[in-house]
């Protein structure tokens, strides 16, 4: 517990909060790489690059029937981090991929990144 004394006035804090807590999820962020194969096939793979705690504000959610089968979904805005992400690399939450639409260093500090996604299926 700490006391902060200004102009007379003290003000005593109860509690603390780690910074993490304003995450309130992890994800993993998935690399998609193309391999060319000894017989001249090309195989794709998912690499898992890392894992950060992120902070996930569900926008809407829809349902469309394409390719003669229910498909959903469901955009969101992802904050985390500054870390090595690019629209070409997958979310995974909830054994769930998304798709990065964009990403944006929030105030260009390199602390934050704020990223649109859009639930692949």
């Amino acid at each position: 517990m700490s006391t902060i004394h200004v102009n007379g006035t003290t003000i005593a804090g109860v509690s603390t909060s780690n910074a993490l807590s304003i995450y309130n999820v992890f994800v993993d962020v998935v690399r998609v790489t193309r391999i060319n194969t000894a017989l001249g096939m090309e195989e794709i793979e998912r690499v898992i690059v890392s894992n950060h705690p992120a902070h996930i504000k569900w926008k809407m959610g829809s349902e469309k029937i394409q390719f003669d089968k229910t498909t959903h979904y469901r955009d969101a805005t992802l904050r985390c981090r500054a870390t090595d992400v690019t629209t070409k690399d997958r979310i995974r939450y909830l054994d769930q991929m998304y798709e990065i639409v964009d990403v944006v260093d929030v105030r260009n500090l390199g602390q934050l990144l704020s990223m649109d996604i859009k639930r692949i299926e």
